[in-house]
């Protein structure tokens, strides 16, 4: 039962389509599985798609060395050849520590300077790959907006072992990313890879998931992703049922955490690419008497930018048990079904594999193999055969099985066969080169080329804009505030305070300047801390910065409601600066960067938090400077009049 859908020039619409194995309700309750098909056509080659921020984060650790490394390299030029101008990417490496050869560039003016970085990357030694994802997130999350796609794309052959490594703070920052519009892919290389870390991640990051066996597979994999975003057509995606005494659910592997949004009527499907149709079990339950007028989905639109949504009736009749039981099924629906049990014997065969369990792993191996000959003859069962004789590939070798069956499982529930993925992959290359061509043959006609070029970063800031409050302290002592127009790595004072992350890598935004500033003993010093827990300050000296002390504060991605997180972080700032005896502190505005806080909100917290430590403070303090790299949204105000006599002192010396 596909849905009435109309395709305009540029951009198709989906097609919904829902079919029951029998045609009628069960009158007592009971179940109804269904086939969900849902599938959009990519758009012609003569419109545009959104522009793309790419993040490349490739894992360069000492096992990587050889040909897995030259490989992610290759693999890294490819997706930077397949991007169009207007389209930026940055290239993230990591080992024990973080390096950006390629802060987020324009591949329109910088694919030269790009693949020549990308080939500079050599092997290190350990894996730090939180904070070579946080990084890489850091890098595009200031540009996320609707009219851009923004993706990390994460390579990793090793385990977790330096930074933070505990997998649910992984996953929750993963996911929160993803809520604020950075999702994340994950590619596996290998054998020794954490299969459940990085298929969580991918989960976690509503991207996809890749198990690389080998070099040879590393472009092919990096040419489906970048097809994948490119082709992406809409995300939060939601599929819902109408009527009453109903709900559903999907098939999704316990062991496999299903995505965020299930409820009673709705479940939240995976994003909706172009040319690549998704197809899946849909099992209704349903109560005695219950009534079904249709189903619903509904998704972010990734062209339009709007909330858009499909609607499908269905008018199904109830009838008895008997007549229900003797209906009959319809066989793609029992295929589907068929294929689902399957990839849960593909997840025994995986476990017993882990276990070293040879004799139970070949045995769930034949089973799945009878299961796959009783399949109808059709498209799921050639892609089962097709999944069968890889598994077959690895019988002797249970760690590459392991994978190989799990990642085939996942697969199945996510509905993304090889042969899907290569087909989209295939079809959306014709695109790119299409839309290259036309680019091309108007940048040589003289006209405007068809893609979306950034605006130019703001340069820094020479002027100097000041708001001044006294605030009387606890103790007495009057303590001058200022809010100050500048950079803060330029402040002479007794201690600076750095936002950074939980892997305090310090190479983006304020954390990255002043690390720059700090020198080689500021970075060598936190990274002999190696980690912080969220709300969490630190300090080390300031070393070539010429201050006493930099406070660093872990600061989590705020998005909306993080008006307490604010309030921890600086708290945890102000207790610390009190048990140092700072007489002075320049204050960046904490959040309003790359963790997503709006100014106007970040400022209003900025200016409680002080206010609400300096009417407990009993320290010496008597300067604190709330330093910004833009002018301030609302006046300064502490609770306190203006003192426009009060005279700035910008250059406070202890």
């Amino acid at each position: 039962m596909p849905n009435d859908s109309s395709t305009n020039s540029s951009n198709p619409i989906p097609v919904v389509g829902l079919t029951p194995e029998k045609p009628a309700l069960p009158a007592a309750g009971g179940t109804l599985d269904c086939l969900l098909e849902i599938s959009v056509a990519l758009p012609a080659a003569s419109s545009d798609r959104h522009p793309i921020d790419l993040a490349l984060v490739i894992d360069r650790s000492g096992s990587m060395s050889g040909a897995p490394l030259e490989a992610a390299k290759a693999a890294a030029r490819e997706a930077v050849n397949m991007l169009l101008p207007g389209d930026r990417v940055a290239v993230v490496t990591f080992d024990d520590s973080v390096y950006v050869p390629v802060p987020l560039t324009d591949v329109g003016t910088g694919t030269a300077l790009i693949n020549a970085a990308i080939g500079g990357i050599g092997p290190g030694g350990s894996t730090n790959l939180f904070g070579g994802w946080a990084e890489g997130m850091s890098q595009v999350i200031n540009s996320v907006s609707k009219d851009r796609v923004t993706r990390v794309a994460l390579l990793s052959d090793g385990q977790a072992n330096a930074g933070v490594t505990d997998r649910g703070q992984i996953a929750a920052d993963i996911a929160e990313a993803a809520r604020l519009g950075v999702s994340t892919s994950a590619f596996g290389f290998g054998r020794n890879y954490d299969e459940a870390l990085l298929r969580m991640v991918a989960d976690a990051g509503v991207g996809n998931y890749y198990f690389i066996e080998d070099a040879s597979q590393t472009v092919d994999a990096f040419q489906q992703e970048l097809a994948s975003v490119s082709a992406l057509r809409g995300h939060n995606v939601q599929l819902a049922v109408q009527g009453s005494g109903v709900s559903l659910r999907l098939p999704r592997d316990e062991a496999h955490a299903a995505r965020p949004g299930f409820t009673a009527t709705s479940v939240a499907l995976p994003p909706l690419i172009g040319g690549l149709p998704f197809d899946s079990l849909v099992t209704l339950e349903l109560q005695p008497g219950a009534s079904l007028t249709g189903i619903a989905v509904s998704w972010d639109d990734a062209l339009s930018g709007k909330r858009e949504e499909l609607r499908l009736p269905l008018a199904l009749e109830a009838v008895s048990p008997a007549q229900f039981a003797s209906l009959p099924s319809d066989e793609r629906v029992v295929a589907m079904r068929r294929a689902i049990d399957i990839a849960n014997l593909k997840r025994r065969a995986a476990e017993a594999a882990e276990r070293n369990d040879v004799g139970t792993a070949h045995a769930v191996l034949e089973q799945v193999r009878s299961a796959v000959a009783a399949l109808p003859s059709g498209a799921t069962k050639d892609e089962e055969t097709a999944e069968l004789a890889r598994l077959l590939h690895h019988v002797n070798d249970m760690a590459m099985l392991a994978k190989r069956a799990h990642y085939g499982s996942h697969m199945r529930f996510e509905s993304k066969s090889p042969e899907k993925m290569r087909a989209m992959r295939d079809h959306e290359m014709e695109l790119m080169t299409a839309r290259k061509q036309r680019i091309a043959r108007e940048t040589r006609g003289g006209g405007a080329p068809t893609s979306h070029a950034p605006a130019p970063a703001p340069t820094n800031i020479s002027t100097t804009e000041q708001q001044t409050r006294i605030v009387t302290a606890a103790n007495g002592r009057q303590v001058t505030v200022q809010a100050v127009t500048g950079d803060i790595v330029s402040e002479q004072v007794d201690a600076l305070v750095n936002s950074t992350n939980r892997s305090m890598f310090g190479t983006g935004g304020v954390d990255g300047a002043i690390h720059k500033a700090g020198g080689k003993e500021l970075t060598a010093a936190v990274r002999s801390i190696g980690s912080l827990s969220y709300c969490t300050a630190v300090f080390t000296p300031g070393f070539d910065l010429g201050v006493r002390f930099v406070i660093h504060v872990a600061t989590p991605l705020i998005g909306h409601g993080g008006e307490a997180t604010l309030a921890r972080c600086y708290h945890a700032v102000f207790e610390l600066a009190e048990r140092l005896g700072v007489t002075s502190i320049s204050v960046p505005l904490i959040g309003a960067g790359q963790a997503g806080a709006r100014p106007e909100i970040a400022e209003q917290m900025q200016e409680a938090a002080v206010a609400a430590w300096l009417a407990r403070s009993n320290g010496p303090c008597r300067l604190v400077r709330l330093i910004g790299l833009t002018p301030r949204q609302r006046p300064l105000t502490l609770g306190v009049e203006a003192t426009p006599d009060a005279t700035p002192d910008a250059t406070v010396h202890n």
